[in-house]
């Protein structure tokens, strides 16, 4: 397997890798071969490239993990499946609905798999939070929950540029953020029968959303930010109890509180790496045949669905 991109997330997807069997990292891409270098130096035989096309051409790399900012996803997935590698990449796996239909079908021509990277698509808690509520009664509302004061803020407010705050990487709340939340709502409640949706801009993105989200019967909140710091986080209210998620990204910091009764913890927390083991496990069972065309549907209707509140909010990527 080789990984394009060199920052934090790649490292921890690294990590990850070497908690799972049958798979092992092989060659690195980066916009220099240095910084290539400076991220297999503990690594003996890695294969180091500054220009993808090359790694692309490279007959010994059966997989590629990309993890480089969101306006690169489609060209250079595209890049990689015409290759011939089967492609994991990293949220929001494309822009456009019509980007990610022509490389699914690239894939499927080629007989490879083409993965979301969605880690909480992947994680024991999903089937622990879906089992609570088939138990929980009729959900009255959902309060999803994602703000987060980015690291960066304070030298974006003082001038300086970065991809997540650059409308021309496709950077902003809702492209970085609200990936999750948007995910969870479709994997819980299906594609929503309307859309709502508010922003507080900052530069040429949006620095803060609420995004609602109308089922029958109820509604999906959506509250977004990388301007500020949420401590009561996310919970669904049922007719028989609430659950509470403390980190919807991972699934973590779990709890079922049955009417009347006492709380039950449902799952607690571990390191962000083995979050990542579940979507690296899967992703090679998907290669070994295995049907993901339920991940396929995902991955389309979150494309669509972030489409769709960019149009609410204004925010236009062409």
């Amino acid at each position: 397997m080789a990984i394009i991109g060199t920052f934090w997330l790649s490292e921890t997807f690294l990590c990850a890798l070497d908690r799972v069997q049958g798979v092992r990292l092989s060659a690195v891409c980066s916009r220099s071969l240095d910084k290539a270098r400076e991220f297999a130096k503990a690594r003996e035989g890695v294969k180091l490239y500054d220009d993808p096309a090359l790694l692309a051409e490279d007959a010994e790399i059966d997989a590629v993990y990309i993890a480089t900012p969101n306006f690169t996803h489609y060209a250079l997935s595209k890049q990689m499946l015409e290759g011939g590698k089967h492609v994991i990449c990293e949220k929001p796996i494309t822009v456009h609905v019509w980007e990610y239909e022509e490389l699914l079908g690239i894939a499927k021509s080629k007989g490879l798999v083409y993965l979301e990277a969605m880690m909480s698509a992947h994680v024991p808690g999903l089937s622990i939070l879906k089992q609570t509520l088939s138990h929980a009664g009729m959900v009255v509302g959902a309060r999803l929950d994602f703000c987060q004061r980015s690291s960066k803020i304070d030298r974006v407010l003082a001038g300086e540029t970065f991809s997540t705050f650059s409308k021309a990487a496709c950077g902003g709340a809702l492209m970085d953020l609200g990936v999750y939340a948007v995910y969870l709502s479709l994997m819980l409640f299906g594609y929503p029968k309307e859309v709502h949706a508010f922003s507080t801009p900052i530069r040429d993105v949006d620095g803060s959303d609420t995004v609602i989200l109308c089922y029958d019967g109820f509604q999906s909140v959506i509250t977004l930010s990388k301007l500020a710091e949420s401590r009561i986080r996310s919970e669904i209210v049922c007719e028989k109890g609430t659950v509470t998620i403390g980190l919807i990204s991972q699934l973590q910091e779990m709890a079922y509180y049955p009417v009347k009764q006492e709380k039950i913890t449902l799952y607690g927390s571990n390191d962000f790496a083995d979050s990542m083991t579940g979507e690296i496990a899967d992703f090679l069972r998907y290669i070994g045949g295995e049907d993901y065309t339920e991940m396929q549907s995902l991955s389309r209707d979150s494309v669509r669905l972030l489409s769709e509140i960019r149009g609410k909010i204004g925010y236009d990527l062409g």
